[in-house]
């Protein structure tokens, strides 16, 4: 299985091993955690494709049963310069002499989860009174 860095936008790592038995035991049940991690959507989704086809793989070879849960908690965004609230964002930095500098940001943001519902977006309207 691929793991760690994917390409230049993806990462998969295992976090979490649960085995409860003796060490002298092979055990009936092991469970584990683990994240795959991209800036890019197709890229994620592809890595996700091989993790569990790896996994079925290697549960029929050794007659195992494989029980997988999937779950999306962060979203990969990226946002254009033009976009209408990065153009306000930096407007109100010039208007208070401080440096824009964008980044790319590999942890989870609430941006992740306010562009996925279509907040942070061209269509982005305010819901708050304009502050300066």
């Amino acid at each position: 299985m691929n793991l760690l860095k994917i390409d230049e936008n993806t990462t998969t790592t295992i976090g979490k091993v649960i085995c409860d038995y003796p060490t002298n035991v092979v055990p009936e049940i092991t469970t584990f955690a683990m994240e795959i991690r991209s800036l890019n959507h197709e890229s994620g989704k592809k890595q996700l494709d091989h993790v569990i086809e790896t996994l079925k793989k290697a549960a029929d070879k050794f007659d195992a049963k494989l029980e997988y849960e999937v779950n999306q908690s962060l979203y990969a965004y990226y946002h254009e310069d033009d976009n209408r609230v990065i153009k306000r964002f930096k407007e109100m930095c010039k208007r208070h002499n401080l440096n824009y500098q964008g980044l790319v940001m590999r942890g989870g943001t609430d941006v992740s989860g306010l562009t996925f519902k279509g907040i942070v977006d061209d269509s982005y309207q305010p819901f708050f009174e304009e502050l300066d």
